[in-house]
């Protein structure tokens, strides 16, 4: 038995279904601090100009009609702030930016299904010091239509200092691909494993896992929950096997040393086998309660967005599956930093509001179901 979750960065093409995109890298989250100026950086940490493993992008592109295909049509056009980086040619980098980036194909006969962007050189100088966002936009296509679906994430750029602390998950999974590693936090097939690895930066060096306690947890009946717990090497890393996914997950890792907190690490993970998922069907209001459709940008006083979700089927979106029509959900709605700032329990329905918003910055919502679905093969 099994529950189904989802996460929100979801796009709704009423001709096509529900599509969940998101950008995925085998590094997890993307930062660099550095040392000097921006325009003469020293001590960059990560150094991805000497990484042997560089982070590589994945634009993951879920259908609710389709288990694990391809989905998008082409090339995505890649966006670094507010340039576009492969606009003369939509499958060529431009030239400003060939030293910095390169396109990565999908890799089919060995399972990777999804467009890439590879960072080769370290971004700090062309960030200018400060967070950037890096885009994909495609398009998917289909009989009697055709779409664009995007997705974003952000590399945090920074000093360094003494005192700052950084924690990342990575994705390590070994994949059939020579010299690609991880499988961008998403399983595409039943019953294989992803192994997830933490690394602890204090001051721009990296921490002996000797000397760091770790506490996994997953999101499970709209709490956080252990996983598992330890100090050293062994509990560095943590596997998951599909079977303990269904649709979506979220977990997270908290490190100490000794006494000391030295935050937490976050990592999504997508299953793209699952044959039930979740259409969350958001609307936005006003604060007169009027909706003004599906966006879930909240920007004036007084707005909120609402959820009332449903359980379908990849083969009938759009419809309740049987034995679903009456579900009911928990909802947590969480801080960037994974902390909780509210959750509504065994409710059809859901909301972010702008009074959230205004305290806590973006809100991610994860939504999972209260009853048990069978995972059928």
């Amino acid at each position: 038995m099994s529950k189904v979750q989802v996460s929100r960065q979801v796009k709704f093409i009423s001709k096509a279904g529900t599509y969940t995109a998101m950008i995925q890298c085998n590094r997890g989250q993307l930062w660099q601090s550095f040392q000097g100026t921006a325009a003469t950086p020293s001590n960059i940490t990560p150094d991805y100009a000497s990484l042997q493993d560089k982070p590589v992008l994945r634009f993951v592109v879920v259908s609710s009609r389709s288990a694990n295909a391809a989905v998008v049509s082409g090339t995505p056009r890649w966006y670094f702030g507010s340039a576009q980086i492969n606009s003369a040619n939509i499958n060529q980098i431009d030239t400003a930016y060939q030293s910095y980036f390169e396109l990565v194909n999908p890799d089919i006969p060995n399972g990777q299904y999804y467009y890439g962007l590879r960072i080769k050189a370290n971004l700090v100088t062309l960030a200018q010091g400060s967070a950037v966002g890096i885009k994909a936009i495609g398009t998917v296509s289909g009989q009697n239509f055709e779409d664009t679906v995007q997705a974003e994430t952000t590399v945090n750029i920074y000093p360094q200092t003494e005192a700052s602390a950084q924690i990342d998950i990575l994705d390590i999974s070994p994949t059939g691909t020579v010299g690609v590693t991880g499988k961008n936090f998403t399983f595409d097939h039943e019953d294989e494993n992803i192994v997830m690895k933490v690394d602890t930066y204090v001051g721009g060096a990296i921490v002996s896992p000797a000397l760091l306690t770790y506490r996994w947890e997953k999101v499970s009946n709209g709490a956080w929950t252990l996983v598992s717990e330890g100090t050293g090497t062994s509990y560095q890393q943590l596997t998951v096997n599909e079977k303990d996914v269904h649709t979506y997950a979220k977990y997270r890792c908290r490190v100490k040393r000794g006494d000391e907190l030295l935050g937490y690490g976050k990592a999504n993970l997508m299953d793209s086998t699952d044959p039930y998922i979740i259409e969350p069907n958001p609307q936005k209001y006003n604060s007169s309660n009027v909706s003004l459709g599906t966006d879930e940008s909240i920007e004036n006083v007084g707005e909120y967005v609402k959820y009332t979700p449903m359980i379908v089927s990849r083969s009938n979106p759009g419809v309740a599956a049987t034995g679903f029509s009456t579900a009911k959900f928990n909802f947590m709605f969480s801080a960037s930093d994974g902390n909780l700032v509210a959750q509504t329990l065994n409710s059809a329905n859901g909301s972010v509001t702008y009074a959230m918003c205004l305290s806590n910055g973006n809100i991610d919502v994860s939504i999972e179901s209260v009853d048990d679905v069978r995972d059928y093969n």
